[in-house]
């Protein structure tokens, strides 16, 4: 919301959706703790702002940086959970 209320001064259509699976995957990233969801948070919003300036600069599709977000997502769901063994 500091982005939407201090940079662009207005909400745009559609922001909701797009901040939503921000949001989504920056809990999927943390594992749901607190402290790693924030973590997550800045750095998906590293990669937001880099994509923007890709965007402006290599005249990339707007889709380009949702792709690589879809990318970590991957990633981070192709991960096997750990299992304990009984010693």
């Amino acid at each position: 919301m500091v982005q939407y209320t201090t940079l662009e001064g207005q909400l745009r259509p559609g922001v909701a959706a797009t901040s939503a699976t921000r949001a989504f995957l920056a809990s999927w990233l943390g594992r749901h703790h607190p402290t790693k969801v924030a973590l997550a948070a800045v750095l998906l919003a590293a990669i937001a702002v880099a994509g923007n300036a890709l965007q402006i600069s290599s005249h990339l599709p707007g889709s380009a940086v949702d792709v690589l977000m879809a990318l970590v997502l991957l990633a981070v769901l192709a991960q096997r959970p750990r299992t304990r063994t009984a010693e």
